[in-house]
């Protein structure tokens, strides 16, 4: 059966709605900002989203299959620091486009010299200084 609300119950609900969809964007927005631990504490908050209210479950689910996007030339400048050369320079093939991204890493598909298909993870340039902030 239908619930049948009263127009001071109806009205309670659509702000109460209004609040949590506030707060769910604000803390979401707040974790994709912040990233590393602040991501991956987004990602447990959205698989157990059922605990919360629904407006959560929806702003952090896209924390659980988002490859986030970094800065133009973070591949490159990582490949060139901590490897000495750039991706084509190490890799018979290297995909730009990542297969798959988390809150420390992007993974990237490429091939070996020899043709070996394989996954590159890729560290985000700044998770060394986000980690010792992380507390």
């Amino acid at each position: 059966e239908k619930e049948i609300l009263t127009p001071v119950e109806v009205k309670y609900k659509e702000v109460q709605h209004d609040f949590w969809l506030f707060a769910a964007n604000k803390i979401a927005q707040t974790f994709l900002a912040n990233g590393g631990i602040y991501i991956k504490l987004g990602q447990a908050m959205a698989t157990y989203s059922s605990m919360l209210p629904q407006e959560f479950g929806d702003a952090l689910k896209p924390l659980l299959t988002s490859i986030f996007e970094r800065e133009s030339g973070e591949i490159d400048y990582m490949f060139e620091r901590d490897l000495g050369g750039l991706p084509s320079e190490l890799f018979a093939e290297f995909q730009r486009q990542p297969i798959a991204g988390a809150s420390i890493a992007q993974v990237f598909l490429g091939k070996t010299a020899k043709g070996e298909k394989v996954a590159i993870k890729v560290q985000y340039h700044d998770i060394a200084k986000r980690f010792k902030t992380d507390k």
